[in-house]
C-alpha cells in the first residue's frame, strides 16, 4: 500500500468513527462497542497515525479527545445490562452531599442499590481506561 493510500484509509476510519461520536447522544457515557465502525485497536492506530501527520493544534486536540472517548465504548453485554439504569446513577459523583443522601435513600427503598453499585463499578472502569488513554496521548 502506498503512503497516500494508507493516509486515505486512516482518515476514512477516523471520519467514520467521528460520525459515530456525532450521532451518539451528547452526554452518553456508555456506548455499545457494536456501534463502532471498526474495532478499538484499528481506531486507536488510525488516530495515532493521524496525530503524527497533523500540524494543526485544534485538530490534534479533537483527535486526542476522540481517542480518549474510546473508553466509553464497552462490550455490548455490559452496555445492555446498564442501559436500563436511570441516567441519574451516572451523575451521582457530581451531586452535593444532601442530594447523594436523598438519592441513596430512594434507591435503597426501590431496590436499585445493586444497580447503583454496578453503575459505579462501570464508571470506575471507564475512568481508569480514560486515564490510561490520556497517558497514551501525552506522547503527542
Amino acid at each position: 500500500m502506498k503512503n497516500k493510500d494508507i493516509e486515505q484509509a486512516v482518515f476514512e476510519i477516523i471520519r467514520e468513527y467521528g460520525d459515530v461520536l456525532k450521532n451518539s447522544a451528547r452526554r452518553t457515557f456508555i456506548v455499545p462497542e457494536s456501534r463502532l465502525p471498526h474495532n478499538k485497536k484499528v481506531i486507536k492506530n488510525a488516530i495515532r497515525i493521524a496525530l503524527s501527520r497533523v500540524d494543526d493544534q485544534d485538530k490534534k486536540d479533537q483527535l486526542k479527545s476522540a481517542y480518549i472517548s474510546l473508553a466509553n465504548f464497552v462490550s455490548d453485554e455490559q452496555a445492555k445490562r446498564l442501559e436500563k439504569l436511570p441516567p441519574t446513577l451516572f451523575s451521582f459523583l457530581e451531586m452535593d452531599e444532601d442530594k447523594k443522601k436523598k438519592f441513596l435513600r430512594e434507591r435503597f427503598k426501590s431496590g436499585l442499590l445493586g444497580d447503583y453499585e454496578q453503575a459505579i463499578k462501570m464508571t470506575r472502569k471507564i475512568a481508569e481506561e480514560q486515564k490510561r488513554l490520556r497517558r497514551d496521548m501525552d506522547k503527542f
